[in-house]
């Protein structure tokens, strides 16, 4: 089956204290075509050869770099179809940028 009909949904959540690191960590996950939802939470859906390209460039972002947690859910997309989500006038800023809290 192709990679494209075979995509599943990717959750990647990650605490990073250094900002360079942070702000290419975000970089590279939109260039993934992943969406940022929160401030360290991107999603997606990434099929089989997405999963393995997003793992080996996480791994070469990461390299060299001390002091991270990176985690990558990956589900089923029938998760994704059944997932709840509640906000109301909430939108995720661009890294850099201040949140109102």
């Amino acid at each position: 089956m192709k990679d494209s009909v075979k995509k599943q949904y990717v959750v990647v959540v990650y605490d990073i204290s250094d900002d360079s690191l942070r702000l290419r960590v975000a970089k590279f996950l939109s260039r993934m075509g992943l969406s940022r939802v929160q401030r360290s939470v991107f999603t997606g859906m990434l099929g089989r050869v997405g999963l393995v390209s997003l793992e080996a460039g996480l791994r070469r972002v990461l390299r060299g770099w001390s002091m991270y947690s990176v985690h990558v859910y990956v589900l089923p997309r029938a998760y994704f179809d059944r997932r709840i989500v509640l906000e109301e006038g909430y939108s995720v800023p661009e890294e850099g940028e201040d949140f109102l809290v």
